[in-house]
């Protein structure tokens, strides 16, 4: 129905007025559309034709099927402003009708121009019947008359009522009846009938008991003296008719006062007219709008558009669709509108005449559109560079963090960025990453930074340098602004990098070409960017750390002079250096896998056997024992056990093996020149050492030594540089930096690692009576135990961090897949509350679908991460019940067949089932869904889903397979990470969740799965269930 405004009688309105006439009225367009109907028209219609034409259809062939002749010339005509009235017989068995008036009625505006037609249909078939009986009978007419409610009157030349009660019209003259002004205007249209012969048609406007009522007038010429008067009331029809004016009176009192813009446009797209509407988006006046149409106004990137949209509404004659452009303000910016059209056309040549144009302003839609693609697009970001980075190993994370600067400078638009650390020495910057531009010039890696004093300790106070341009910088900052000019920089950025509370470098973006105003979104961003690289340089140095001391421990272990065995579970030897194999006489291969007792005197097997026990309640021991060699020869040998432990479980034991052969054959004479010092050092886990001021050994001995199997006398007297034996080289190496800074009169303190040892070692300057520098003394503590929960504590603390760097991450995700039902349900919500109540019920149900549907999305989605995360936490609930597995997935297949599966083609090859499989439903329901559902969603409407079901001995097997887009190779190592989609599905709605729960679900079955994909053609999934 149409909709029209509403009357100022609350009681009523034009629609009624409209729908409640007694013709059928139909409102038809210039194109032969549709318009509007009212409800006897939809009756009579439906009636006729068996069903109610919609709007908008072309009204032509169905008017030709009922017998309506000559439709479209007389519907041009009364566009041309004719008011035609025609009669024609109705053939149709199925309706009583048989003669139809049909009157084609112009409607105009205030302005007296035709912009619609009313086509109205009226039954006149009981006043056909009623002429053909009088023209028969006087007696039947008069029957007639009173039958029918249109008023019959024969007059004569004279005017003259000849047909009428004696009492009340006949006999009686025209003049004598009608009102005085009438009188003259209906004897000249007696007088032309009677002398044309033809029937003339006028409307008269009468007052009848005080109200005004409309007639319309038909006289035919019945004798060459006589005519009939068929007399109709008009009001409702003249009603509507004024109704239809008021309507387009308010239509453009509506135009003039919304705050949208209508600008009138000839059909070449020259200016006419604007609403003053414009003056207040735009800033111009509709006279100055004029001068500064389309090609001034208009985007010059949207000109093509507009022309285009111009161009089809002329040629196709239909209202273009809604495009989004940028029109300029005047002062200067842009703002985005959305611009519908609608041609107009010339009533008598049926030529594009003008085009009326509206414009609304969709500039802060589009601001928050784009906020919101930023937000997404950065979070993205920010995961995929955190995700790359964690997952690097350390020989590839330089390779991420240059491909992760390059993304970012992409993303922001930038012309460089840089990555800087500071070196040991104060105020020193070394420029260790950059990405350009292409065109611009690289700064180069690996170089000094000239650096300001001012930018570094804003930088190293942890500030962000922010600069939109350079004259926001303050006047303390002119050395740092000249070397800005100097690269020709025209805005930046700094932000600094932070671990463990202290800044290590900074990240640096700049722009050359251009001025680039850094938003509060980019900020933000680039905050999180810098702590992922903090994160990443910090797990790069521990890891190079770790792998030094790996290497060193190795070589340490390998050279050392000391027997060194590594026993697992305190029983099989695993590791044996080369000199306790040398030690022995067997080779590392003869004596891997045996036990310690193995090489061991029988007699000294109760000392090991006592050393064991103590080593099971992690204590560490050091025992002398016969060694038995592989010649049958015994050697005096000194073992130190200490036990390792893993998360509190004994692991094994280190063993520390000195042959004291030779120590024994020297101990009575050293016991006799040093008994005091070898009293301390022989009680004490230390070494002791001593250098004179050229850097010699002088001294050198304590218990410590035994973990190196160094013979002292081969050190004493010697420099660092001139010792050549494996480990002792080693060892001097270290000493000879330590002891320089001692013998420079600094008291040193460092902590070496040797083998799987370590040592604290505390270098003293030893001074004479007049304070003069005579030597240095070392003592080297052994602190093993101290440094081992140091390690393990850092490596709690990392495990720690990593965890929370999965929780960060897995919390990140989560919200971004949580935030777009969410945002759907806000936007919904806000639409409804401000403008709900101008929004009909139809409008109001769809939004109130949308949040419902975001809501069960929601609740989805939420089901899935709480079954993922009773999986990971080991509490998923398994029911495992018999059941017909064939039966259970046919009616699966069924489900999915009415539902999503709808258009796709399904091959099914199910066998009967043999045997009853256990199986929780529930579970089992999630991987037959996950897959059906994957294999529909990334496959071509049209294409084949095959389903492939199959007994084996102990278990079921299923295959499921598409002929979709497939999965990249990338794709299928990450196929079952939670919240992990492929890089070519991003366009396609999903979570990432159906594989991780299909495998949880197969895993508490005990199943397995098997994926082969190949890209654009396919991929197979391949499940086995146990039967039982």
């Amino acid at each position: 129905m149409p909709h029209l405004p509403v009357a100022t009688n609350p009681d009523a309105t034009y629609s009624d007025i409209f729908n409640s006439a007694p013709t059928s009225m139909f409102i038809i367009n210039r194109d032969f559309t549709l318009a509007a109907l009212n409800n006897r028209a939809t009756e009579r219609t439906k009636l006729a034709l068996g069903y109610v034409p919609t709007l908008g259809i072309d009204v032509r062939p169905i008017l030709a099927k009922i017998g309506i002749t000559n439709f479209e010339k007389h519907l041009l005509e009364a566009y041309a402003g004719k008011l035609i009235t025609l009669e024609q017989p109705y053939n149709n068995p199925e309706v009583s009708w048989k003669w139809l008036e049909i009157n084609y009625i112009p409607v105009k505006n205030p302005e007296g121009l035709i912009f619609t037609v009313c086509f109205s249909v009226l039954d006149i078939s009981r006043r056909k019947y009623a002429e053909e009986a009088l023209a028969k009978s006087v007696s039947i007419n008069l029957a007639l008359i009173k039958a029918i409610p249109d008023i019959l009157l024969r007059i004569d030349r004279n005017g003259n009522f000849v047909n009428y009660q004696a009492e009340t019209t006949s006999n009686s003259s025209v003049d004598a009846t009608l009102q005085a002004k009438l009188v003259e205007n209906a004897l000249a249209y007696i007088e032309l009938t009677l002398n044309s012969g033809k029937t003339q048609v006028f409307d008269s406007e009468l007052e009848v008991e005080g109200n005004h009522r409309f007639f319309e007038t038909r006289l035919l010429m019945n004798t060459e003296n006589e005519v009939l008067a068929i007399v109709r009331d008009v009001t409702e029809r003249k009603t509507v008719e004024r109704t239809l004016l008021e309507s387009e009176q308010r239509y453009r009192l509506l135009a003039e006062n919304t705050i949208d813009i209508v600008v009138a446009l000839s059909k070449d797209g020259e200016y006419l007219y604007a609403s003053p509407s414009c003056e207040k988006v735009l800033g111009y006046t509709s006279e100055e709008l004029k001068q500064h149409w389309e090609q001034e106004l208009v985007h010059p990137d949207e000109l093509p558009l507009m022309a285009a949209a111009i161009k089809y509404n002329r040629l196709t004659r239909a209202n273009y669709e809604t495009v989004v452009i940028r029109l300029r303000h005047k002062q200067g910016h842009y703002l985005w509108f959305e611009i519908g059209g609608q041609m107009g056309f010339s009533e008598k040549t049926g030529e594009a005449e003008n085009i009326i144009v509206t414009l609304r302003d969709v500039t802060a839609r589009k601001s928050a559109e784009a906020a919101l693609q930023f937000r997404h697009d950065y979070e993205k970001l920010v995961a995929n560079i955190s995700s790359n980075l964690m997952r690097a190993s350390f020989e590839n994370i330089d390779t991420e963090i240059n491909f992760a600067l390059a993304t970012i400078g992409q993303f922001l638009g930038v012309d460089r960025c840089q990555i800087y650390y500071y070196s040991n020495v104060e105020n020193e910057i070394f420029r260790n990453y950059e990405w350009c531009e292409e065109g611009i010039t690289a700064l180069g890696v690996g170089s000094k930074h000239s650096a300001d004093l001012w930018a570094i300790e804003r930088i190293k106070n942890g500030e962000v340098i922010r600069l939109d341009s350079l004259a926001d910088l303050p006047e303390e900052a002119s050395s740092f602004r000249a070397l800005l000019e100097k690269a020709v920089i025209q805005s930046m950025v700094q932000l600094p990098m932070r671990v463990d509370h202290g800044v290590i470098g900074f990240i640096n973006f700049e722009t050359i070409t251009r001025q680039k105003v850094w938003s509060d979104d980019d900020i933000v961003l680039l905050r999180v960017i810098a702590e992922v690289f903090a994160s990443a340089f910090k797990r790069r140095e521990t890891e190079h750390a770790l792998i030094e001391q790996r290497d060193f421990a190795r070589l340490v272990m390998d050279n050392m002079g000391h027997g060194l065995a590594v026993s697992w579970k305190v029983e099989n030897l695993e590791y044996i250096n080369p000199a306790l194999a040398q030690m022995t006489g067997f080779s590392v291969e003869e004596m891997r896998g045996k036990t310690p007792l193995d090489y061991t005197h029988p007699d000294d097997h109760k000392v090991l056997l006592e050393a064991r026990w103590q080593w099971l309640n992690g204590k560490t021991t050091t025992n002398e024992v016969r060694m038995i060699t592989k010649d049958g020869s015994e050697k005096f040998v000194s073992i130190t056990g200490t036990p390792f432990f893993n998360n509190d479980k004994l692991e094994g034991v280190i063993a520390v093996i000195t042959d004291l052969t030779e120590r024994r054959k020297a101990e009575e004479a050293l016991r006799n020149s040093e008994q005091l010092l070898r009293t301390v050092v022989s009680n004490a886990p230390l070494i002791l050492f001593a250098f004179d001021t050229n850097g010699k050994l002088t001294f050198v001995d304590g218990k410590g030594l035994s973990y190196f199997n160094i013979d002292p006398k081969m050190l004493v007297g010697q420099h660092a540089p001139s010792v050549r034996t494996d480990i002792s080289k080693y060892l001097l190496d270290k000493f000879t930096g330590l002891v320089t800074r001692a013998l420079h009169g600094e008291i040193v303190q460092s902590v070496t690692k040797i083998g799987e040892r370590y040592f604290e070692g505390v270098y003293t300057p030893v001074r004479d009576t007049e304070g003069r520098i005579t030597g240095v003394i070392c003592v080297s503590f052994d602190v093993t135990q101290r440094v081992i929960a140091e390690e393990e504590l850092t490596k709690n603390l990392k495990t720690e961090r990593e965890l929370s760097q999965q929780k960060s991450l897995f919390i990140t995700t989560a919200s971004h897949e949580f935030r777009t039902p969410l945002t759907i349900i806000n936007s919904s919500a806000q639409l409804l509350e401000y403008y709900g109540h101008k929004w009909t019920d139809e409008r109001k149900q769809e939004l109130y679908q949308r949040i419902y549907l975001s809501v069960v999305n929601m609740t989805e989605l939420l089901d899935d991460v709480l079954l993922l995360n009773k999986a990971d936490a080991g509490k998923l609930e398994f029911n495992p019940v018999e059941m017909d597995f064939s039966q259970f997935c046919a009616t699966m297949l069924e489900e999915i067949q009415l539902g999503i599966g709808t258009k796709h083609q399904f091959d099914l090859q199910i066998e009967p089932a043999p045997v009853l499989l256990q199986g929780d439903s529930k579970l089992l329901r999630q991987i037959i869904s996950n897959l059906l559902t994957n294999a529909i969603k990334y496959s071509a409407e049209g294409s084949t889903v095959h389903f492939r079901l199959g007994y084996e001995t102990n278990q079921v097997s299923v295959e499921i397979e598409d002929e979709g887009i497939g999965i990249p190779p990338e794709g299928l190592k990450h196929l079952f990470d939670v919240f992990y989609r492929a890089k070519n599905v991003s366009s396609i709605e999903g979570t990432g969740l159906g594989m991780p729960i299909v495998k949880k679900c197969l895993d508490t079955h005990k199943g397995r799965i098997e994926v082969e994909s190949e890209l654009n053609k396919g991929t197979l999934y391949r499940v086995w269930i146990p039967l039982g």
